[in-house]
């Protein structure tokens, strides 16, 4: 029950969000399309390359089977949302 109330008040905050995003100052860069194009589809893809690519982070860095892969894939999380913070920030410079 938690999740079904959790993703209904995301969708609610996420159409709140769009439809004030010209008074709040929430505008895609130029570079991806400006206004509001980061909430459209491309911004499902922007969402998607940026966890692939922690994913893939992750990835490498657990071959390397040693303790420190160990401690970072166990722990770690606030770098590690950190990191898909960063990744999704810098994926809004990514033309479309």
């Amino acid at each position: 029950m938690f999740w079904i109330v959790a993703a209904l008040s995301s969708m609610f905050a996420g159409t709140w969000l769009m439809q004030w995003s010209e008074y709040i100052g929430v505008q895609c860069p130029a570079e991806s399309g400006s206004g509001d194009a980061c909430f459209s589809a491309s911004g499902l893809v922007r969402i998607s390359l940026t966890l692939a690519l922690f994913q893939f982070i992750i990835f490498s860095i657990v071959l390397m089977r040693n303790d420190a892969a160990a401690v970072i894939h166990d722990g770690w999380w606030g770098l590690k949302f950190i990191i898909v913070g960063c990744l999704f920030v810098g994926s809004m410079w990514v033309p479309n």
